[in-house]
């Protein structure tokens, strides 16, 4: 994660949090630089990059880009397995299942 205007800062993980260094100074190398991985499942990074603030540059660009399926799709292949396989088709088949009476 190299940012700046002559492009010669970057970010690194010091253990615990995100900082902000200077390729060249004080041994910081190309390999100090922390690379960014948006679709890594672990949210730990993408929640510090959010948050950055203070010295560290703002994050632009995606910061978290995992594939999962999505609630509405998951709820509507519920439906269409309990529309195919359950005991109940309609609302009538429910009404007159189990003990009933007519007046």
């Amino acid at each position: 994660m190299i940012f700046g205007k002559e492009k010669n800062k970057g970010l690194r993980f010091n253990g615990r949090c995100l900082e902000a260094v200077t390729i060249g100074e004080n041994g910081v190398t190309m390999d100090d630089i922390m690379i960014h991985h948006e679709d890594t499942e672990d949210t730990g990074i993408h929640m510090m990059l959010a948050r950055m603030s203070g010295d560290l540059p703002v994050a632009i660009g995606v910061i978290r880009n995992v594939k999962k399926t999505s609630y509405t799709q998951l709820y509507e292949d519920q439906m269409e397995e309990q529309m195919a396989n359950g005991k109940y088709k309609c609302v009538d088949d429910l009404l007159n299942s189990g003990d009933t009476w007519e007046i």
